[in-house]
C-alpha cells in the first residue's frame, strides 16, 4: 500500500476516525472498524445520560467509512481499460 505521507488528507483523516492503520486498509477491516466505532459512540452517549448518540458523530463516522470504501477499490484494483479495437484485415 502507499506510504502514509502519500495518502490524500481525507483518507488519513478517515483512518484516524476509524482507528485504522493507513498502510493496512481492507474493505472488511473498514466495515469492522466502523461498526466498532459506532457502537462505542452509542455506548458513550448512553453512559453519559444522553438519549441518543450525537448525529454529528455518526455522520462523521459514516463519512469516514464512505471515504475509505470509495478510495480503496481505485487504489487496490485500478480500472482495466479494454484493449483498443483491432482493424479488420481485408
Amino acid at each position: 500500500m502507499e506510504d502514509e505521507k502519500e495518502l490524500p488528507v481525507e483518507v488519513r483523516k478517515a483512518c484516524l476516525a476509524l482507528e485504522l492503520l493507513p498502510g493496512r486498509i481492507e474493505l472488511e477491516g473498514i466495515q469492522k472498524a466502523w461498526e466498532q466505532q459506532t457502537r462505542l459512540a452509542r455506548l458513550d452517549a448512553t453512559v453519559n445520560g444522553q438519549v441518543d448518540c450525537d448525529s454529528e458523530v455518526l455522520a462523521f463516522l459514516n463519512k469516514a467509512k464512505q471515504t475509505l470504501t470509495d478510495w480503496l477499490p481505485v487504489t487496490v484494483n485500478p480500472p482495466e481499460f479494454p484493449p483498443a479495437p483491432r482493424e479488420k484485415e481485408t
